[in-house]
């Protein structure tokens, strides 16, 4: 764990040399040396398709994804809307700090997702703090062993957001569900604060596959309208 960060970097330098030439001669800090490995097929997009970055709570990570010029792919269910403004914050500020622009870069957020009828919070309550609570346990139940201090900085916070999982503390703010009206000015909140892709996680716990399928057509009809332009 301690050498987590600097096995991601090598791992997105590794990447990238493959990307730039037929065969892949590569010397590691942490892997078996690689020569002569052909990359097929070869890559379409020049110089390399779109690099994103997952972060989640040390701010040198959200600085060294914006020094790189990658874009930013943020899980931001676990806290409050104005702590996710301010680590998206970090990372707008830091491609300014390194003389990149906002508007080149992507972030993309990802929220569970799930859509009624109408506004109606109890009758979502009623729908999804089940799978929801289902889906915090599992994520605490794998993440038991707890991760390096000094290399994760702050996850307990993280750890601790998830056992206090009352529908309260997670809707509004730090998901994106309720009726069509809800829906469409979440999006446009998540819009003002930069994010530029909202990434809907749909199915989580034991939520039916028909409760699914009704929401994604609510969705369709009656929110994507309305914000596609956005």
């Amino acid at each position: 764990m301690k050498e987590s960060r600097e096995r991601v970097e090598e791992g997105v330098t590794l990447v990238k040399q493959a990307w730039a030439n037929p065969t892949l001669e590569f010397k590691s800090r942490f892997r078996p040396a690689m020569s002569g490995l052909p990359l097929l097929p070869p890559i379409y997009q020049k110089p390399h398709p779109p690099i994103w970055v997952a972060c989640l709570l040390s701010p040198e990570s959200f600085e060294w994804t914006a020094q790189e010029g990658y874009n930013l792919l943020y899980v931001a269910y676990h806290v409050d809307h104005a702590i996710a403004v301010e680590r998206i914050g970090w990372y707008r500020d830091a491609l300014r700090k390194h003389g990149r622009r906002i508007e080149d870069h992507e972030i993309c957020c990802v929220y569970h997702a799930h859509f009624i009828e109408r506004d109606d919070d109890e009758r979502l309550q009623q729908i999804v703090h089940k799978p929801m609570s289902e889906y915090a346990a599992a994520g605490l139940e794998a993440a038991r062993k707890p991760p390096d201090p000094t290399a994760y900085k702050g996850y307990e916070q993280r750890d601790a957001g998830q056992r206090k999982f009352e529908f309260e503390s997670y809707f509004p703010g730090r998901v994106l569900m309720g009726g069509p009206k809800q829906a469409v000015e979440r999006i446009r909140v998540l819009r003002d604060v930069g994010i530029t892709q909202i990434g809907m996680l749909v199915d989580f716990g034991s939520l039916p596959q028909a409760e699914i399928m009704r929401s994604l057509e609510i969705f369709a009809g009656e929110i994507l309208p309305h914000v596609r332009d956005l």
